[in-house]
């Protein structure tokens, strides 16, 4: 009979574990929609098999999409994979269960030595949850066998813990067995252990704790907070007396005392180097930039204008930012807004046109630059981005550019014309004048020329006359009648020459000429 009563009781424990695990919380995990145009999705290989811990952030699967191969991550709980639906190499529509996960390990993989608390492989962190999973009631006489680096807790009937260092095995006889979990921080990470009088413990990686249900409420694994260069955060510690308040600046490797925590700043306005949530620990004094948009401006003429412009400026005093302002991007928005409305109401819509350029002139913001020195900033340079109308000014404005560059294109082409019109002239005129410097030159040449022949005429029939007076003076010296010569000179030639040849005794000839030309 005692054989007969160990049997039913063992086949209750049984079913009582089947209750157990089918009322253990259970996920359908369907096909995500990896991108916008996705419809379905192919497994490419899954990461995680049947049995195996899964928690939020674990790859679960490679799916292959209608644009790329993309890595699936859990978003979900944590818990065990208990069905894969679908295979690898096997297609599904987005929306379809693909895989179930349950919040307790199967009896099956239990039996089959799996570990029930998530494994820690080499390369992570650690968990992100605390506690650990109570395994389902087993049969009586069923036993469990803890592998070499497991633990795990036996509860008696009684509530008493056993703690079971593996590697060894348990036969139960009516207990339940509790795989405990490893918490392991690397040289990045510390743990968080809370225990169960509340009190709150911070220990540096690398170190491993095994949460232990007795001792610990909760054991969480963190990571560091790692500061660059240029980088600060400001946290507050907790004293008997007070609190203090200090700022931790970087290159540095942070590790909050559990008496410790940091502030987190909340922006309602962004800017570069502190993202668009607006919500940060880390106090950046890179230079930074922020643009500014400031609607609905009025200028002289009640125009309504809207202005934008690029503030670069740098956080240059952190403790002067802690106790000066909460929101030192929304402060200098507003003095900005300050220094262009009166910049703007002073402006006509046309001077506004015409002056936009003195918007890169740091002197023009005069109240954002007093404002920024007192919140700890510095502003190095505004630029001008470009102004804005409404909708009927603009269509105004654009009309009146269409007219003006027509105008302009017009006065142009006239100008031009002009100026081609003037060219010509002058380049008459300027070729009148060298034809005239040319006649000029040459008239100047011909007289040069006729002078220089004169002269030399001059001298040539002086010369001739010089020979002709020493001539006629060497005649007269020989005795020689001048006159005579001269008029001899000048008498026109004898038609006919007749010479007689004779002596003194030679009787004296008479001739008689017969002049025939009278005839």
């Amino acid at each position: 009979m005692l054989a007969t009563r160990m049997l039913h009781l063992r086949h209750a424990a049984r079913r009582l574990g089947a209750a157990r695990w089918f009322a253990a919380g259970r996920q359908t995990l369907v096909m995500p929609a990896l991108s916008p145009t996705m419809e379905a999705g192919t497994i490419a290989a899954w990461h995680k098999a049947e049995g195996d811990y899964v928690e939020e952030g674990d790859t679960l699967a490679d799916v292959d999409t209608d644009k790329a191969s993309i890595s699936w991550e859990h978003m979900g709980e944590e818990g065990y994979v208990s069905k894969i639906l679908v295979p690898a190499g096997g297609e599904a529509p987005v929306g379809k269960p693909v895989a179930v996960l349950v919040a307790e390990a199967p009896v099956h993989l239990l039996r089959q030595g799996h570990r029930s608390g998530p494994p820690v492989p080499a390369s992570s962190p650690g968990a992100k949850t605390s506690g650990a999973k109570t395994s389902p009631a087993l049969g009586w006489f069923d036993s469990i066998t803890v592998r070499d680096g497991q633990r795990a807790i036996v509860w008696k009937p009684d509530g008493r813990a056993e703690v079971v260092v593996g590697p060894a095995k348990k036969r139960l006889l009516g207990d339940q067995i509790e795989f405990m979990r490893e918490y392991i921080a690397d040289a990045i990470r510390y743990l968080v252990i809370v225990d169960k009088e509340g009190n709150t413990e911070h220990i540096p990686g690398p170190a491993n704790v095994w949460f232990d249900p007795t001792k610990h409420r909760s054991i969480a694994v963190k990571r560091c907070i790692m500061l660059d260069a240029n980088e600060h955060i400001v946290s507050y510690l907790r004293t008997e007396s007070n609190i203090k308040r200090r700022v931790v600046t970087g290159p540095t490797v942070h590790i909050p005392a559990s008496n410790e925590w940091v502030h987190e700043f909340k922006w309602s306005a962004t800017s570069a180097l502190h993202g668009e949530r607006g919500r940060f620990n880390v106090l950046k004094t890179l230079p930074d930039q922020v643009e500014v948009t400031i609607p609905r401006l009025r200028s002289f003429d009640n125009a309504e204008v809207s202005m934008d412009v690029m503030v670069f400026m740098q956080l240059v005093d952190v403790e002067k930012l802690l106790n000066s302002t909460h929101d030192p991007v929304t402060d200098l928005k507003v003095s900005i807004t300050a220094d262009l409305t009166e910049f703007v109401s002073k402006c006509t819509l046309d001077q506004l046109k015409e002056r936009t350029h003195e918007l890169n002139d740091l002197k023009m913001f005069k109240q954002s630059t007093q404002r920024a020195d007192q919140i700890g900033y510095k502003v190095s340079k505004v630029t001008y981005r470009g102004y804005g109308f409404s909708r009927d000014i603009d269509a105004m404005l654009k009309q009146n550019l269409v007219d003006e560059t027509k105008l302009k294109i017009e006065k142009e082409t006239a100008v031009k014309e002009q100026d081609i019109e003037d060219m010509k002239s002058l380049r008459r005129v300027d070729r009148h004048l060298k034809e005239k410097e040319a006649e000029v030159t040459t008239n100047k040449l011909d007289l040069d020329i006729e002078r220089t022949r004169s002269d030399e005429r001059r001298a040539s029939a002086k010369a001739t006359t010089d020979d002709e007076m020493f001539y006629l003076e060497k005649l007269k010296a020989m005795g020689v009648d001048l006159t005579q010569y001269l008029v001899a000179q000048k008498q026109k030639p004898a038609d006919t020459e007749v010479r007689i040849t004779s002596d003194e005794k030679a009787p004296v000839l008479h001739m008689h000429v017969d002049d025939r030309s009278k005839k």
